[in-house]
């Protein structure tokens, strides 16, 4: 996704993801499509875990120009801190509690 188009329309946070579900718990189309970011938070998360796992990698090979370029994507996504925080069960230094 270009750079543009996320700065323009940014990732829901969390609490607004649940907040549309309650006020769509009706609209299967909208519980539909919030499944799906659902499992694509999970997918995200789950790739953070593995690039954290390849700390160092060489970028002349496949699998350090893969991991770099997963590291680039993820470092973009601003829900991944906020999903992270919620499976390990802490709260994020940075919000302001």
């Amino acid at each position: 996704m270009s750079k543009y188009i996320r700065e323009r329309f940014p990732a829901l946070t969390l609490a607004e993801l649940h907040k549309l579900a309650e006020e769509h718990r009706d609209n299967e189309t909208v519980m539909r499509l919030l499944w799906e970011i659902r499992a694509l938070h999970n997918v995200g998360y789950h790739a953070w875990r593995l690039e954290t796992e390849q700390y160092f990698v060489y970028p002349d090979n496949p699998l350090g120009a893969a991991v770099l370029a997963l590291r680039r994507v993820l470092q973009e996504e601003r829900w991944l801190s906020e999903m992270i925080v919620k499976i390990r069960g802490k709260r994020d230094p940075n919000d302001g509690w």
